[in-house]
């Protein structure tokens, strides 16, 4: 799966057209590395119009994403439960687990603070993908990193399992009772979940894990990221159900 892919699964996007919608137009610097201030540790790779792709020391992935297309956020902004319900949608349609739906600001701009993982194969565990998205009438910008798994995989979920004790085993289906739950509904049931050792309060045991590591980028983002000012003058997203 490539990051491109990745980002489309996240926003649950489609093939799109360009907008047709009568919107206010602001001229914006072409190139994006430009257009967003990002912390130090990340330096560029390369870039066009559409992604710049960074990348830190130990050599985990930052990429700015442009989408000249109307966003197909498929609930309103303001509305994290409604998010929680389309982002929960779209990962599980992709084969996705959502770890984390938040309400965000970046430099005062509304945005949708989204975490989820991604199976690469049985031997090379999980890759964990953070994203900001920042939709606009028009256009939309996906801040995004990701972190892989590599080497001896598993060792965050075996240490935090001796921790809190077996779980239980269902005689029918095998599954780890408890293990694996989604985020916000107890009651939710899919193939591929989240499991308790992906929850926050464990980041500090493991400060090298893919997933502490990706929260860790997007605390930095959220309180050090600076935005083109350019960007502040363009028309908000509005869901097309709070359109009169």
């Amino acid at each position: 799966m490539t990051f491109r892919s990745l980002v489309d699964a996240l926003l649950g996007r489609k093939r799109q057209e360009p907008s047709t919608r009568s919107v206010q137009h602001v001229a914006v610097t072409p190139r994006l590395s430009q257009q967003f201030e990002l912390p130090a540790q990340w330096a560029l790779q390369q870039e066009d119009e559409h992604i710049a792709v960074f990348r830190n020391a130990v050599g985990d992935v930052l990429t700015i994403n442009f989408f000249m297309a109307v966003p197909d956020i498929g609930a309103p902004i303001d509305d994290v439960d409604a998010l929680r319900a389309f982002y929960r949608h779209t990962t599980e349609a992709a084969g996705l687990a959502l770890v984390e739906t938040e309400l965000a600001q970046l430099t005062t701009l509304s945005a949708v603070r989204t975490l989820f993982k991604a199976r690469m194969d049985p031997i090379h565990g999980f890759a964990f993908v953070g994203s900001y998205t920042l939709p606009f009438a028009d256009r939309s910008y996906v801040i995004k990193v990701q972190s892989v798994e590599q080497g001896v995989t598993g060792m965050r979920e075996a240490a935090i399992m001796v921790l809190m004790g077996p779980p239980e085993i269902d005689e029918i289906t095998g599954e780890l009772i408890g293990w694996t739950q989604d985020p916000y509904d107890p009651g939710y049931r899919a193939e591929f979940m989240r499991n308790q050792a992906d929850e926050q309060k464990f980041d500090a045991q493991f400060p090298d894990h893919p997933l502490s590591k990706v929260r860790r980028y997007l605390a930095e983002l959220e309180s050090g990221v600076r935005v083109d000012p350019a960007i502040r003058g363009l028309q908000p997203f509005s869901y097309p159900a709070q359109e009169h």
